[in-house]
Order: structure tokens, then C-alpha cells, then sequence
């Protein structure tokens, strides 16, 4: 016989005997019944909600799964043990029919033991049996699972909800939001900084602030610290406050201010400065550098910015290169050195130009040393920027260039060709200067086409730099009397060509001071009066920074051309 017919376990064929249960088996069940040995049984003790027969020690019904009282007698812990092949019907026979349970010869454990059997643990009066505890397990494993799906793809919309624009959304993953979670609406945008914050750089050919903000220069000269007083004119008549305030109002954002290597010598002493009614009190005793911090401070105040302009070697002259007999090219560069780390952190400063209108034997891209001032505005642009890597590079043009010429620092066909490469990008503005025939009356004046040429000549010499996309422009100097109408035409051309708006190109009308000979000023010989005549050609193309926006200045352009 191979199978037990009680158990259906392996029999032992030389005693007939089961390897599992210990039984011997007997050749037909039904006519030698053996009955299995089980816990006692009550017959009276039955499951309250199915009737199921249960034995002393079981805890758990085995049909429903329900948690039965305890017996008297029962102890904790106590092994209740089924045979293989035993159904739930059997545990209704009754102790009579039991017989004792033998081990199997030479065991030393019992029947349960072995792995084949199933036992039940009763280790506390809560304890399940197997079968319920798998449906537990299952059923918790299920639950996890639908959780888990639920969670993520519930994190998948919400992040598809945070990409589309204009979508309101909760406060996780998104820059602007509260670290609480609270909602926060696409309809109320982080506000922009005001524009003109902090340092300015290049775009293509827009510059632009910090917050990439895109500005327009729209400044005024304001001379002296280049001329033997050391220090700006008009302070014999006005306190510098004042005409600074005045700059502001007029709606100018930047003073290009011109000095000389010999502002900075140790017996250059600032003169002409009026000091009775308490006007420039704090510029008393001190030295030119001083004041232009005082004036550069003052200027930072009103929002105003600055640009530095070395308009040459010695005070009161003009030389064609960057240096003279009493300041070489070494002191040329150091005085840009020390104003550059003077000035370091100081945003106010927005730039350096270089050196203002090289010409005559100064070349572009001509490859010596001693005149080529495009190789001298690259080396000392990067020399400066290693420095102060915040500033802008404003590098002039030329006179001439392949035997084309043109205004002094106005001629910028070289770019083309060589244009400044610096070592930190987008830095670089050039800055070309242009003057009516009042000033000197080029052979382009007397053109039969004039004024209709102008465009023309000035996209040959420096316009070409903003239309190719090459780099901003900055028209540092340009100014007239306005004593012919030669000069208005001109003056309106070039009003025209420079453009509105913040994408127009840059600029900075000479000059502020009435005691330029060529030009005149913005303010009439008292130094208080403003020449409206001028200042009405320049008002559609100012941009004011800081808190006034395109639309505003718009609508006061708009103001302007109406009256």
C-alpha cells in the first residue's frame, strides 16, 4: 500500500505502518474503521453564528472565522492539531470513537510538528486562523497598493495642473508659493523690480538691468572735472543737489561725466565752487575724487546713473590717443584700474568709456600697439572687467578707417572687421558721437538729397552695429545750437533715427552746461533757466527708470507732442 487511507500520507511497505500519521492503514477503510485522534470535543459547544462543532482550546471557528470565549480549563498557548485530509465535518466525532494517538517508531517529535501538517497557534485569544489572516494580509496588501496608485497619480495631476499657465494651484513645487501650502492665483504675479535694478549688461542689442529687464539710456553730459576746475561747472551759480534734481526732472536717467588723468594728480585743487547760502557745504576740502564720490552718491539717491568718461590726458585739452608726455598709457590704465576697484559694488556706476573721440593717427584693427585702439580697448576693457566685472565697456569709434573718415570717435565701420572681444560676455557698447554742420560742415551737408541722406551715412558708420545685431549703441555726445535749419534738420533726423521707446538706441545729449561753445546747453547762462526749445526734441525718446514704466513715459511723450 503507498498512501495512507487515513491520512493520505507515505506508508512504510515493510510494516505497513504511515510515516505520517503512525496509523496502520487497513486494506479498506470501511471495514475496519480507525477513527482520527482529535482534541475532545463538547457536543453542545457549537459556533453562535453557524453551528459549527468546535474543540477544547480552538479560538476561532474554523467555517466563519468567529472568535469563541474561552473554555474552562483551556491554557494559553495551547497546539490544537488536524491531520491532513481531516474536514471540518469530522471534528463533530465524538471521544468515544478516539483511540490513543501513537507516534511514529524512533520519533522524537509528534505529528504536528512535521512540516506537511498545518497547525494553529493560540497565543492569544485574538489570533486568527490561517485562513483568515491570509484574507487580512491579502486585503491590506490590496488596500496598499490602490493607496499608493491613488497617491501618485494624483501627484502626477497636480504637477500637470502647476505647467499650464494661468492654472490657480497649491503652494507644492512652485517658486512662489508659501512654504504653508497656501493657494496661491496665477492672477496675482510676483511683481517685477523696478526697472534699472542693479547691474546692467547686453542682450543682443538691448542692454538690460539685473532682473533682465530691457532699459534705455537716455542721459545728458555733465562737464568739468576734464577742464582745470576739477570739478563739474555750475557749482558757482547752484548746490550739485539741485542740478542733479534738476536732471531727474527734466527725465534723463544717466550723466555721462567727463574727467582727466589730471583730476587725479595731487596738485589738481577743485575751484569755482560757490559755498555761501549753505550750497555744497560737504564739497569743502576736498579733493577732485572726493567730490565725484559726493556727486556720484547724490546721483545714486535720485536713481540717476552714472557713466565715467575719460575725455583725455591733461585738463582743458584734447590729444588724439589715450596718452601724453606727463601720463603714458601705464598711467592711462592705472587711473581706470583705481576707479574701477574704487568703485566696486557701487551700481550707480554703470560703466566705463574708455576714452573719448581717438583720431587721427588712432587706428582700428591696424595691428600696432602705439595707435590701435581697437586692441587697447580690448586689453583695458578686460583689465577693467577682471576688476569690476559689473561694468559696462563703452568703446568710441575712430576718425578714419580705410581711408573713409568721419567725426572724431563716430567712425565704427571697423567692427565689422574687429570687433572688442572681451573676457565676460556681453558687456561691450559702442558709443559713437555725432555732430550737426554747425559744429564742423562735412561734405555729406551740403548733399542735394540733405537731410534725406543722414540715415544713410549714419547706418555706414555706427548704425550698421544695432541692425546686423552685432551689439548696443550708445550715442554719447550729440547736441547743437539749433541756429539754422541746417542744425533743426538734422537734429530732428537724428531724433527720428535713434528711435522711441525702450528699443530705441542710446544716447546722451551734450551737454547740460551752457558754456559749451560748440553746443550750448540743455540750461540757458543762468545755469537755472531750461532752453524748453531743445528739451521738446528730446522728451519723446527719454526713459525714465525706477518705478515709471514704457506706458508711462509713453503717455508723457504722448503729453509732449500733443502740446
Amino acid at each position: 500500500m503507498d498512501q495512507c487511507t487515513l491520512c493520505q500520507g507515505p506508508v512504510d511497505q515493510a510494516t505497513g505502518i504511515c510515516l505520517r500519521c503512525g496509523q496502520k492503514s487497513p486494506d479498506n477503510l470501511f471495514d475496519q474503521p480507525t477513527a482520527v485522534v482529535l482534541p475532545q470535543v463538547t457536543p453542545d459547544r457549537r459556533c453562535p453564528r453557524c453551528g459549527e462543532a468546535t474543540s477544547r482550546g480552538q479560538q476561532f471557528c474554523r467555517r466563519c472565522g468567529l472568535s469563541l470565549p474561552s473554555l474552562p480549563g483551556q491554557q494559553e498557548g495551547q497546539l490544537i492539531g488536524l491531520p491532513a485530509g481531516a474536514r471540518g465535518s469530522e471534528a463533530g466525532a465524538t471521544a468515544d470513537s478516539a483511540r490513543p494517538f501513537q507516534p511514529l517508531p524512533g520519533s522524537t517529535g509528534s505529528w504536528w510538528e512535521t512540516s506537511t501538517l498545518p497547525f494553529i497557534t493560540t497565543k492569544s485569544e485574538h489570533t486568527a486562523p490561517p485562513r483568515v489572516l491570509k484574507r487580512r494580509v491579502w486585503f491590506t496588501m490590496v488596500l496598499l497598493v490602490v493607496a499608493g496608485i491613488s497617491g501618485i497619480g494624483g501627484y502626477l495631476l497636480m504637477y500637470a495642473r502647476t505647467q499650464l499657465p494661468g492654472s490657480p494651484v497649491s503652494g507644492v513645487g512652485r517658486p512662489n508659493a508659501s512654504a504653508t501650502g497656501v493657494s496661491t492665483s496665477s492672477t496675482t504675479p510676483t511683481p517685477s523690480p523696478p526697472v534699472g535694478t542693479g547691474y546692467w549688461h547686453t542682450n543682443g542689442i538691448q542692454i538690460v538691468d539685473e532682473a533682465k529687464q530691457p532699459v534705455r539710456i537716455a542721459g545728458i553730459n555733465w562737464f568739468g572735472f576734464e577742464s582745470s576746475t576739477y570739478v563739474v561747472h555750475g557749482l558757482g551759480q547752484r548746490d550739485y543737489h539741485d542740478l542733479l534734481r534738476q536732471v531727474k526732472t527734466q527725465g534723463y536717467n544717466t550723466v555721462r561725466l567727463p574727467f582727466s588723468d589730471q583730476l587725479f594728480f595731487a596738485s589738481s585743487v577743485p575751484n569755482g565752487i560757490a559755498f555761501n547760502n549753505g550750497m555744497n557745504q560737504d564739497l569743502q576740502g576736498r579733493n577732485g575724487l572726493q567730490i565725484l564720490d559726493k556727486i556720484v552718491a547724490a546721483a545714486g539717491q535720485l536713481g540717476l546713473r552714472i557713466v565715467l568718461d575719460h575725455h583725455g590726458v591733461d585738463a582743458g585739452s584734447q590729444v588724439q590717443l589715450w596718452s601724453a608726455s606727463d601720463c603714458s598709457v601705464s598711467c592711462f590704465e592705472s587711473d581706470w584700474r583705481m576707479l574701477a576697484r574704487h568703485y566696486l559694488g557701487n551700481p550707480t556706476i554703470i560703466g566705463a568709456d574708455l576714452d573719448n573721440e581717438p583720431h587721427g593717427p588712432a587706428c582700428w584693427g591696424c595691428g600696432n600697439p602705439s595707435v590701435d585702439w581697437q586692441m587697447e580697448a580690448q586689453k583695458l576693457g578686460n583689465e577693467i572687467l577682471a576688476i569690476n566685472p559689473h561694468w559696462l565697456i563703452f568703446v568710441e569709434g575712430v576718425e578714419c578707417y580705410k581711408g573713409d573718415c568721419y567725426w572724431w570717435g563716430g567712425n565704427l565701420e571697423g567692427v565689422a572687421d574687429a570687433p572688442v572681444e572681451l573676457s565676460v560676455p556681453h558687456q561691450v557698447v559702442y558709443s559713437p558721437h555725432d555732430y550737426p554742420p554747425e559744429v564742423y560742415n562735412l561734405s555729406y551737408f551740403s548733399a542735394p538729397d540733405y537731410p534725406n541722406n543722414l540715415p544713410r551715412i549714419w547706418d555706414t558708420h555706427w548704425g550698421f552695429i544695432v541692425k546686423k545685431g552685432l551689439a548696443p549703441l550708445w550715442l554719447g555726445e550729440f547736441g547743437t545750437q539749433l541756429a539754422s535749419t541746417k542744425d533743426q534738420l538734422w537734429f530732428r533726423s537724428i531724433i527720428s533715427y535713434l528711435g522711441p521707446g525702450v528699443r530705441g538706441i542710446n544716447w546722451a545729449y551734450w551737454a547740460l552746461n551752457p558754456d559749451s561753445a560748440d553746443t550750448g546747453g540743455i540750461l540757458q547762462n543762468d545755469w537755472v533757466t531750461v532752453n524748453q526749445n531743445k528739451q521738446n526734441y528730446l522728451n519723446p525718446i527719454e526713459f525714465p527708470l525706477g518705478a515709471i514704466q514704457e506706458g508711462m513715459a509713453e503717455r508723457r511723450r504722448t503729453a509732449v507732442q500733443t502740446a
